[in-house]
């Protein structure tokens, strides 16, 4: 894809008081193309973002992330998310997390063959991939466990992942087939991390967040159908420095 980065601004602040902490940040980029990868003279992008967090007591924490763009794909078009809005609660070293949260699924880095519950805006212009993460309504219960950690999740949301092409439109019909039933997606992994080498076995039972394309016919004219499959996956992964 050709497309390249001028300019980055960050603009950050600290604590805002003493048991909250507020993070803006403001990110200002030039790029070559968008993500259609049609060259234009200047693509510009302005995204204002915000980290929050704060202790309520000692065992109850909340925190959220959001960003704000003029234009975050280079359409020319506003957009925002609230990626996290979540509220933990620890008793001990176990940890029940609830609202909207992102997974980064596996240990591997960069590419995760098993981070298939994990939804994307593929249209935005970002330096970093994992800004284009999105988050999922979700409850986990995160267990201390031989060394490691078992953490179980219930993932009640369905969002999927933005794809960057534009469908045609003339002389078919686009359609969008939901999953049905996609508050019941679960998912559970078991990872130990910090030594020589961080693995994890997971597995997950949700939809699909990238659609499949079918091709049918209506009365009059052919219908393009994207569907998105329930997976059941089960995996490995690890990652160590060499």
């Amino acid at each position: 894809m050709k497309r390249a980065a001028a300019l980055m601004a960050l603009i950050g602040a600290g604590p805002a008081q003493a048991n909250i902490s507020v993070e803006p940040s403001a990110r200002l980029s030039v790029w070559s193309s968008d993500r259609l990868n049609r060259a234009t003279d200047i693509v510009p992008s302005l995204d204002l973002w915000v980290r929050a967090s704060t202790d309520i007591s000692e065992t109850v924490s909340v925190r959220i992330e959001g960003w704000a763009g003029l234009n975050p794909s280079g359409t020319g078009d506003p957009g925002g998310d609230v990626r996290e809005a979540v509220i933990d609660v620890k008793v001990g070293a176990v940890r029940l997390t609830a609202g909207r949260q992102m997974f980064a699924w596996g240990r591997a880095d960069r590419i995760n063959p098993t981070d298939v519950i994990s939804s994307r805006d593929q249209r935005r212009l970002v330096d970093e991939d994992e800004d284009n993460r999105r988050g999922l309504a979700s409850v986990s219960l995160n267990v201390p466990l031989a060394a490691g950690t078992l953490g179980v999740h219930w993932l009640p949301e369905f969002r999927p992942t933005i794809l960057p092409q534009v469908l045609p439109q003339q002389g078919l019909v686009v359609t969008e087939i939901r999953p049905q039933h996609s508050e019941r997606g679960f998912a559970a992994r078991y990872e130990r991390f910090g030594e020589k080498i961080d693995w994890s076995v997971t597995y997950s039972s949700a939809p699909g967040r990238t659609p499949l394309f079918g091709l049918s016919r209506s009365a009059t004219r052919p219908v393009l159908a994207l569907r998105y499959p329930w997976l059941k996956m089960l995996g490995a992964d690890l990652a160590t420095t060499i």
